[in-house]
């Protein structure tokens, strides 16, 4: 069989037909290490306590009805051949997955003393048990949790956004960089980020909410609140409201719904206050409401330096 060989002395062309095989072998290197769990591991355990711990990647934990733990680890390289990869987890990471008593373990660190950037994402997809209790944290990452109902969980990370959904027991959420965001949640909420929104919906329970650099969300909440933020708006819709609400901002409106009829020691305060007022004793003015609503009781303390208070009933 002849061969032809096209030939060209254009060296744009040259470099251009350089650059396409570069980028597709980058993408098939990528796109393999995507596809399947580079380790999976299971074990037989109907409940107990799960730490997932990884310095360059994401967190999903899944809860079902089942009795076995099991544990995907996936890593990702846009610049490495798949034996390349596997020869730098082998030499600057340690990997461990593992049981111990009632308690599952699956850590990616890496041991090499120079941290530079070198290309590898390592992440985890964990599928447990309802009856769980987590602790999640990924320097690199995000982190996302559902189906779970331990009694406490903690879930932290650097540099992504947080999500928490149909699950129950204490949760403590920290994040630097990113959004927190918890529904259909039963429990106590401890939610800090200093990078990012904040939304709630569906929780019962008692909620500590702060951010520095975005708004505050709250829908169909019973319980407790006090929620702050410095760079943002807060909207809250409470259908029960217990002990206290404490929105406080300042750098946005503060809006909340709660229900009427209440007992209520308000102490409103912003560049303009609207709210409706009925058996109340106090002070009122057009930036500033502080009394006692159906003779006191709750407080309801919304305040402001740079925009609006809105106090509505329901």
């Amino acid at each position: 069989m002849k061969l032809t060989m096209f030939k060209s002395t254009n060296p744009l062309f040259v470099i251009a037909i350089f650059f396409s095989l570069s980028f597709l072998s980058t993408e098939l290197f990528a796109n393999k290490t995507l596809d399947d769990p580079y380790l999976s591991k299971t074990f037989n355990l109907s409940s107990g306590q799960l730490y997932v711990t990884t310095s360059g990647g994401s967190i999903k934990v899944k809860g079902g009805n089942s009795s076995t733990v099991k544990v995907e680890m996936y890593v990702k390289s846009n610049r490495h051949s798949d034996s390349k990869m596997r020869k730098i987890i082998e030499d600057d990471y340690e990997i461990r997955i593992e049981k111990s008593g009632s308690k599952i373990e699956a850590i990616a660190k890496r041991e090499s003393g120079s941290w530079s950037n070198n290309g590898i994402s390592i992440s985890f997809v964990v599928y447990t048990p309802k009856d769980f209790e987590c602790e999640l944290k990924t320097s690199g990452g995000s982190l996302k949790i559902s189906g779970v109902s331990g009694r406490n969980h903690e879930l932290k990370t650097s540099g992504g956004s947080i999500t928490a959904t149909d699950m129950s027991g204490d949760l403590e959420a920290r994040t630097s960089g990113g959004s927190i965001t918890v529904s259909d949640f039963v429990g106590d909420l401890d939610a800090k980020t200093s990078g990012g929104s904040i939304k709630l919906e569906d929780i019962e329970g008692d909620l500590d909410v702060a951010t520095s650099g975005g708004g505050i969300r709250i829908s169909d909440v019973q319980g407790e609140v006090y929620a702050t933020t410095s760079g943002g708006s807060i909207n809250a819709n409470i259908t029960k409201l217990e002990s206290q609400l404490v929105l406080k901002t300042s750098g946005g409106s503060v809006k909340a719904t709660i229900p009427s009829g209440l007992g209520l020691d308000l102490d409103l305060r912003g560049n303009r206050v609207s709210t409706s007022l009925s058996n109340f004793s106090g002070e009122s003015k057009s930036d500033r409401v502080k009394g006692t609503v159906n003779g006191g009781g709750i407080l309801v303390q919304l305040s402001t330096s740079g925009g609006g208070v809105s106090l509505d009933y329901h």
